[in-house]
């Protein structure tokens, strides 16, 4: 305690550590010495961040946090919290020349906020984009661009979104499949990109409730998106993902400038149980669909799906094939 005013320590300058510091400002004023310390001389406006992949420069959503903090009579150091001493009621910060620094406080806040860690998933560090900071998001957004050009050359390429399991904030990816999917439209390159939803959630978006999972399938489908929920990734190697869940094998071919065909198969989970415990029952499902393009905005799309239960294994039908043939139209602008 100085001069009799407790000091609050409050690490991390994120929305949790200066909504906490300006919020015991403004509620009791001059009464205390308040003080973030923060790694970045910026605030970052993070939930704006999706927008990096599709051309927003990260500059417009920073803030210098030394003047905003100061309007309000906090104090602000810059560095990086290292160690915490509750006996001493210290915190140690190194600065961002490699001095260090104790910090005396009364009272402590830590909101230092979370982190990724591809690395409980093997393989995902080194093949999947993890998006979190403005320059993962960045090198995503160069993904992206790479998806537009290999369609303009006539290559067919995939987009796999996952939500591996442990995830708590699952909402940014899926605004970013959605926002990717309408950039693809704008950019005349959707036709040639496949785009894969998979989720290790009960219900998609199960943080808002199991409420929202069927407008989310709809949507998905809507889109055509190929969405997949209770599917948990075990390993990822450079294109291919393998978890507990559903299986698909899908195949695009372009046969002529304005005619698609493609051919996906989904064949019973690794480990995914349907039906009964008792008798195990596990679908088998196939289609081809030939997309036609008769106008620059206009699409027509057959297709033929094959539907079956299998029990004990793929030799042993339950039931007959269902066979559904469905003629859609398209319009895209």
């Amino acid at each position: 305690m100085s001069n009799g005013k407790p000091k609050v320590l409050v690490l991390g300058g994120g929305f949790g550590g200066t909504e906490t510091a300006t919020y015991l400002a403004a509620s009791v004023g001059e009464a205390a010495e308040i003080t973030v310390v923060s790694k970045e001389d910026d605030f970052l406006f993070r939930p704006n961040t999706i927008y990096i992949p599709f051309g927003l420069d990260v500059k417009k959503l920073m803030f210098p946090l030394a003047p905003a903090l100061g309007k309000k009579g906090i104090h602000f150091s810059p560095g990086t919290a290292r160690e915490v001493n509750p006996d001493s009621k210290t915190v140690t910060v190194e600065g961002y020349h490699g001095g260090f620094e104790s910090l005396p406080y009364d009272y402590l806040v830590i909101a230092t906020g979370a982190g990724m860690r591809p690395s409980d998933v093997p393989g995902m560090e080194q093949f999947a984009h993890n998006p979190w900071t403005p320059a993962e998001m960045s090198r995503l957004g160069e993904g992206f661009r790479g998806l537009v050009e290999r369609g303009k050359a006539g290559e067919r390429t995939t987009a796999v979104f996952l939500v591996p399991p442990n995830n708590k904030c699952s909402g940014p990816l899926y605004e970013l499949v959605f926002m990717l999917d309408t950039w693809l439209r704008s950019q005349k390159a959707r036709d040639w990109v496949t785009i894969s939803w998979t989720t290790f959630e009960k219900t998609f978006i199960q943080a808002f409730g199991p409420k929202m999972h069927p407008y989310m399938v709809d949507d998905f489908a809507r889109r055509g998106i190929d969405a997949h929920n209770e599917w948990v990734v075990e390993r990822e190697r450079g294109g291919l993902v393998y978890g507990r869940g559903e299986v698909i094998v899908g195949v695009g071919i372009p046969v002529t400038r304005n005619l698609q065909l493609r051919y996906r198969q989904r064949v019973p989970g690794l480990a995914h149980g349907y039906g009964s415990a008792g008798a195990p029952a596990t679908p088998f499902e196939r289609d081809v669909e030939a997309e036609y393009r008769l106008s620059r905005f206009f699409f027509v799309t057959t297709e033929v799906t094959q539907r079956r239960i299998l029990s004990g294994s793929a030799s042993q039908t339950v039931g007959a094939p269902d066979l559904n043939i469905n003629l859609k139209a398209r319009w895209e602008y």
